[in-house]
């Protein structure tokens, strides 16, 4: 027994499918970028470096009523429940079991009454062999750290798609105030010339073409005022609410005075989280046909028994402590190519 337990640990410690360690590749020594003034680095609010109040308002009811974070949210508690469940599958499982039975059967002078009571401890532990158990909880483990980078990547694109729409609308309400303002000079404009031209001082021509100005003016006003409508409804549906909920006043573009220090290409790559979570993911994958391989090698399983049973007869009782300890091998021989097919699955 105890060298079955030895070559059992020296085999545990030299699992022959262990995946490979990827390595990122070495960055230059520097690159060749032309940069005048010293950057800044953007913080993780980084649209609070625009000082604008209701942009900052928009951004928290982003995060609270968008139903796409939500979604992404609730899919990242099921990744910590997966990983919960593997992790377990690391340690022995214990049960507590109960029985009473109560029975009676006729004999040849009387009948025979009897009760059966037991109560026991089990447990169960399948020996990690081939780090199969290890390489699962370990997969889940990634995949687990890839669904908190793919949350991330929503919340920068969903951010960035609240600036972007917002700026839009902030764009053409201060367009739809300059068309009023030229209106307002061209139809001024406009009287001057035909008053002009009642006095003889002006042509129909320039009366003609004044008025053209002015409704030229008129005629870019719809389209502004759709731009408008649009820009502000993409924000609503950002924000889970109505379309012509949400109206955006401000005329006035923010003022940018800073340069924005984007650091060097690789280290762009290795902050971005859509680019960890696939390379998670890629990780995860590995450790995943680790485990898919040594499925496919015998499994070492310990069992064991402690309890307390009772037997009332007619006659006499019966009790003692009752164990039982069971060592299983279990080899796989014909699975219909599931176990097979599980190792030829392809990353996704």
């Amino acid at each position: 027994m105890r060298v079955l337990l030895l070559s059992l640990l020296l085999l545990s410690a030299c699992n022959p499918l262990r995946p490979e360690q990827l390595k990122l590749p070495e960055s230059p020594e520097n690159y060749a970028t032309e940069q005048t003034e010293p950057g800044v680095q953007l913080s993780e609010r980084w649209w609070t470096d625009f000082h604008d109040l209701q942009l900052n308002q928009l951004q928290q009811q982003l995060f609270s009523n968008n139903l796409d974070l939500r979604q992404a949210l609730y899919r990242l508690q099921q990744l910590d429940a997966l990983q919960k469940m593997t992790g377990a599958t690391l340690w022995p499982q214990l049960n507590l079991n109960g029985s009473l039975n109560r029975d009676r059967f006729p004999g040849v002078l009387s009948d025979t009454t009897s009760t059966n009571t037991r109560i026991s401890i089990a447990a169960g532990y399948e020996v990690d062999l081939w780090n199969k158990l290890r390489d699962k909880n370990n997969a889940a483990e990634l995949r687990q750290q890839a669904g908190e980078k793919d949350v991330q990547t929503l919340l920068l694109s969903l951010s960035a798609q609240l600036t972007e729409q917002y700026f839009i609308a902030v764009e053409q309400r201060a367009h739809l105030e300059l068309l009023k303002q030229q209106a307002v000079r061209k139809k001024e404009f406009l009287q001057t010339v035909t008053e002009r031209y009642r006095v003889g001082l002006s042509t129909a021509t320039e009366v003609y073409q004044a008025q053209q100005n002015l409704a030229t003016v008129a005629t870019l006003v719809p389209d502004r005022q759709t731009s408008l409508t649009r820009a502000e409804n993409s924000i609503a549906l950002l924000l889970g609410q109505l379309p012509g909920t949400i109206s955006i006043d401000k005329k006035e573009l923010p003022q940018l005075t800073n340069i924005v220090d984007i650091g060097l290409p690789a280290n762009l790559l290795l902050r971005r989280p859509d680019v960890a979570a696939a390379l998670l993911q890629l990780q995860a994958a590995d450790r995943e046909l680790a485990a898919a391989l040594a499925d496919q090698l015998p499994a070492i399983n310990l069992s064991a028994t402690l309890g307390h049973s009772a037997t009332h007869l007619t006659a006499g009782n019966i009790e003692g402590t009752l164990w039982n300890l069971v060592l299983g091998l279990t080899q796989p021989l014909f699975d219909g190519g599931r176990r097979k097919a599980e190792t030829e699955k392809p990353v996704v």
